[in-house]
C-alpha cells in the first residue's frame, strides 16, 4: 500500500510550516513509502531535531541539496522509489484522505500518468491552479493554470523520466523565477503520457498571487519573467498576449479600487512577461 514518494524541497526557514505539513501526513502514513525532505539550509543539522520527532510516525529521509528549487527536486527524484511521486511545498498541507483518493484515482484511470488536484487556501479560496474548469485534460493552453507543483502527482516511472530544468524556478541563479513545473510536465507529455486536472480533491496552500498581498514586486517580475520565457520556448505567443492583457486588466481593477500596491504587482508581472518572452535562452547551470 505504501505507494507514494513525497519530495519536499525546503530552505529550512519555515520550520513551523514544515512541521504542520508532516503532521498532516501522519494520518496517511500507510500510503507513504518515503517523505524525502531535501534540505538547502546552510546548517546541515538545522532540521535534524524536527525530523527526528517524526521518525516513529513517518518514513522520513533527510537529503541535502545546493540552493535552488529545481535542483532540490532533482535530488529527490534521484532518491524516490515510489510508484506515485509528488512535490508538496514545505508550507502546504495534505487534507486527510487525499492520498487514498489519489491512489484510487490512478487505479481507475490507467490512461493517465499525471494528475493535478486543486489548491485552496485555509479559507477555501483558490490559491494555485485557477483554471475555470473543475476537470479537464492538461494541454499546453491550460498547463500554466493547472500544473501547480505541490498539487501534482505522477506515476513514478514517468516522473523519473525527466528532471526539472535547473535554469528555471526560485533559487535558479537566473532571472527565470518560475515555470519549472509547467516546463517539466509539458516535456513529459511530449513523450506520450497524458495528464488530467481534477478539482474533486485539493491541497491546502497559502494564496500568494498579485491581488492577495502575498507577493512583492521583484518576486512578481521574476515569476512573470520565467512564465514569459517558457511561453516563448513553447511557441505560445497567443497565450502570452492573453496573459499580458489579463495582467493589465487586473492592474486597472486594482487601481480602480485604490489599491496601488496590487496594481503595481500586476504591472511588475506584466513587465516580467514582456522581457522574459524576448529574453535569450541561457546555458544550463
Amino acid at each position: 500500500m505504501r505507494e507514494f514518494s513525497l519530495i519536499v524541497s525546503t530552505l529550512g526557514e519555515r520550520d513551523h510550516d514544515l512541521r504542520a505539513l508532516l503532521l498532516s501526513l501522519v494520518s496517511q502514513a500507510a500510503y507513504i513509502r518515503e517523505v524525502i525532505v531535501v534540505d538547502q539550509h546552510q546548517d546541515p543539522e538545522h532540521l535534524t531535531a524536527l525530523l527526528a520527532d517524526f521518525q516513529d510516525r513517518l518514513p522520513v529521509r533527510h537529503a541535502r541539496s545546493e540552493r535552488g528549487l529545481s535542483r532540490a527536486r532533482n535530488v529527490g527524484l534521484s532518491l524516490a522509489s515510489g510508484s506515485i511521486i509528488a512535490f508538496p511545498d514545505d508550507d502546504c498541507l495534505y487534507p486527510d484522505g487525499l492520498l487514498k483518493w489519489v491512489e484510487k484515482w490512478f487505479e481507475e484511470n490507467m490512461k493517465y500518468d499525471i494528475l493535478a488536484v486543486g489548491s485552496d487556501d485555509a479559507s477555501g479560496a483558490r490559491s494555485g491552479n485557477r483554471w475555470p474548469q473543475n476537470a479537464c485534460d492538461i494541454q499546453p493552453i491550460n498547463a500554466f493554470r493547472t500544473t501547480f507543483s505541490p498539487s501534482l502527482f505522477l506515476r513514478g516511472a514517468v516522473a523519473r523520466s525527466q528532471q526539472f530544468d535547473v535554469r528555471l524556478g526560485v533559487g535558479s541563479g537566473t532571472r527565470f523565477g518560475s515555470g519549472e513545473e509547467t516546463d517539466y510536465v509539458l516535456r513529459i507529455m511530449r513523450l506520450g503520457p497524458r495528464g488530467r486536472f481534477d478539482r474533486t480533491r485539493h491541497i491546502v496552500h497559502p494564496r500568494r498571487d498579485m491581488l492577495s498581498g502575498g507577493s512583492s514586486a521583484p518576486r512578481a517580475e521574476a515569476y512573470g519573467f520565467g512564465m514569459g520565457h517558457l511561453l516563448s520556448l513553447q511557441s505560445l505567443r497567443f497565450l502570452w498576449v492573453a496573459f499580458l492583457a489579463y495582467d493589465l486588466i487586473r492592474a486597472g481593477f486594482a487601481l480602480g479600487r485604490v489599491w496601488r500596491n496590487g496594481s503595481g504587482l500586476c504591472i511588475a508581472h506584466a513587465k516580467g512577461l514582456w522581457h522574459g518572452y524576448h529574453a535569450p535562452d541561457v546555458p544550463a547551470i
